[in-house]
């Protein structure tokens, strides 16, 4: 029996094969909850690999450890609160999202 996912993996899951580093995926996945309007809330530690986490909709997200490119959303349980730090988010607006998923821009000079 096929388990059907959380409404967070659901949101995300449009957005999981973009080369995002853990930095970014936090910060689009935060906005995104929030525009969206699930409560959410940033962190960052863990050990012992320390990386960002996002808590949505009861669900924990590992966005990647620090420095990390690239990596993938992991839908897991959030370290002991002791090994975390809350970060101070503020929302991408909803109108540059889709500016956060742009690879690269290339612009012809000649």
């Amino acid at each position: 029996m096929a388990v059907s996912p959380t409404h967070i993996e659901s949101l995300l899951a449009p957005y999981a094969h973009h080369p995002l580093s853990a930095w970014d995926k936090l910060r689009f996945a935060f906005s995104l909850c929030q525009h969206k309007g699930l409560k959410v809330s940033a962190f960052r530690g863990g050990m012992p690999r320390e990386g960002y986490w996002l808590l949505a909709d009861g669900q924990g997200v590992f966005c990647g450890a620090v420095n990390h490119w690239q990596g993938c959303w992991e839908y897991q349980v959030l370290p002991a609160a002791s090994e975390l730090t809350e970060l101070e988010m503020v929302a991408v607006p909803e109108s540059q999202l889709g500016f956060m998923l742009v690879e690269t821009a290339h612009f012809d000079h000649c």
